[in-house]
């Protein structure tokens, strides 16, 4: 092949990248995970995580347990799902993931599953900021 050719290739292949890390499709796969910090012998954490599509059920998870689910976000960009939480007397409802948001929290890559994930401790919500300057633990919510 000539090398005029292999370069036309070679940038639409870099374009074809660089346009779907730009746009939301069904091959980025996200993982989102909630896990109970609140402190040994309270009341289990109940939690209950849905989107316009999949209820994922109610769930009580008592210090250092976790829920979890996977899915890839679809095409318009338009993916949601929200969780309310219930903890004593204590509730609260959100989203936890919604798109643009997780590029900044969860990741935005293409060739691997993106992570969000977050932690519900006494005085609110935690999400491990995997991108960026400022890594780690951000709270994003209180009780």
């Amino acid at each position: 092949m000539n090398s005029f050719l292999m370069n036309n290739i070679f940038i639409s292949f870099i374009f074809t990248i660089y346009f779907f890390q730009l746009m939301p499709t069904n091959a980025q796969r996200y993982l989102v995970r909630i896990t109970d910090q609140l402190p040994n012998n309270s009341s289990p954490l109940r939690v209950h995580c849905q989107s316009k599509d999949d209820d994922l059920g109610y769930h009580d998870l008592h210090p250092g347990e976790s829920v979890h689910w996977e899915f890839g976000v679809n095409f318009s960009g338009s993916t949601l799902y929200f969780c309310h939480f219930w903890w004593g007397k204590k509730d609260a409802i959100f989203d936890v993931y919604t798109y643009p948001w997780s590029k900044d929290y969860c990741g935005n890559g293409l060739l691997f599953t993106n992570k969000c994930l977050w932690f519900v401790q006494e005085d609110g919500f935690y999400v491990n900021k995997i991108v960026g300057k400022h890594r780690g633990l951000t709270k994003l919510r209180s009780w």
